[in-house]
């Protein structure tokens, strides 16, 4: 039951393409602080772009960010937060 609520959260439906996208600086010199979204933490992360390169997954602001990529369930909440379980491992020695 626990494994099957947490894969749930991360097969979620992203709502934009570029919101799949790894941010990435990019090649120049500047150092342009943006957005971009972190599909696996379901969160908006700030970084440097350097004026050229990178891909889409870049954003002015946060809450541009948050209104083009990040998910919530129907009731409004995170499911990255309600995707909690415990691991167990045996240590061998």
């Amino acid at each position: 039951m626990l494994i099957s609520t947490a894969l749930a959260a991360f097969n979620k439906v992203i709502r934009a393409p570029q919101c799949l996208f790894m941010a990435d600086a990019g090649l120049c010199d500047a150092k342009i602080r943006v957005f971009g979204y972190d599909y696996v933490s379901n969160r908006c992360v700030h970084f440097y772009y350097t004026g050229c390169g990178g891909n889409p997954n870049r954003f002015a602001t946060r809450r541009e960010c948050m209104d083009t990529c990040y998910v919530q369930n129907a009731d409004g909440h995170d499911p990255i937060e309600e995707a909690t379980f415990d691991l167990f491992y045996k240590d061998e020695l």
